[in-house]
């Protein structure tokens, strides 16, 4: 399990979901865009409930251990999977139009 620490506040959530959070708010940082994530956390009062994410190039989050006393682990494999799939897309180089390498190639066969 992980705190993560956001906009003042902090929330338990399991390591997986914490770590898919932060790499895909490092990409879109880079990207200078923004994106909201809805994971499921844990509150201070040990209800689970769903937080939305504002991530973009202004988000600090920040995610630290938790020890294992803390209560079951909150997994969401689909969830992981897709922030991971978003991060991907956005982190995928960009091919650029090239002039052409060879002009009058055509002109010498």
């Amino acid at each position: 399990m992980k705190t993560v620490i956001y906009a003042g506040d902090a929330f338990v959530t399991g390591d997986a979901i914490a770590d898919a959070v932060l790499r895909y708010s490092r990409i879109l940082a880079e990207a200078g865009t923004a994106d909201t994530v809805t994971i499921p956390v844990r509150r201070r009062d040990g209800v689970r409930v769903d937080a939305t994410l504002l991530l973009g190039p202004a988000s600090q989050i920040v995610a630290e251990s938790q020890p294992d006393d803390e209560g079951e682990e909150i997994e969401d494999g689909g969830l992981v999977d897709e922030l991971n799939a978003r991060a991907d897309t956005r982190d995928a180089p960009v091919g650029l139009p090239v002039d052409d390498p060879t002009p009058g190639w055509d002109d010498q066969l």
